[in-house]
């Protein structure tokens, strides 16, 4: 059953970066944050409605910083969206979790390392612009 759940997130996840890929023509990146986040709102509530929860907290500024943060990076998302083709930007917003933030070096040149398993590292040392492709480095 959960991997049926996570089908549909993605199928949903997907459908949505196609309306907002077709939304992008008439709207800019904030208001397509404002009406996404809006609808988030309205559903959530809704849904803390009829189970009967409250959506009070403790944690105002915790959740106000995660809400700074998640609309920032959903502007991002967007503006990504907008602009790139689409394979593109979902193909390194899958990716995105993958690189590696710590910048290094093989061979004097600057690359990005890449974890696929966690015990090892990929790197890719000019590899598009020798075709030489990637390199085994112990992590």
């Amino acid at each position: 059953m959960l991997a049926l759940w996570m089908l549909a997130a993605s199928l949903f996840f997907a459908t949505m970066a196609v309306c907002v890929k077709f939304a992008s023509v008439s709207f800019n990146a904030s208001e397509l944050v404002f009406w996404r986040g809006l609808i988030g709102m309205a559903v959530m509530g809704a849904w803390a409605r009829s189970q009967g929860t409250s959506l009070a907290t403790r944690h105002a500024g915790m959740h106000a910083w995660r809400s700074l943060v998640g609309v920032l990076s959903l502007g991002a998302w967007i503006y990504a969206i907008a602009r790139l083709p689409l394979a593109t930007a979902m193909t390194l917003n899958y990716m995105s979790r993958r690189l590696d933030r710590r910048p290094s070096r093989v061979g004097g040149h600057p690359c990005i390392a890449l974890e696929i398993p966690r015990s090892r590292r990929f790197r890719f040392s000019g590899s598009v612009r020798t075709g030489l492709g990637p390199s085994r480095v112990p992590g």
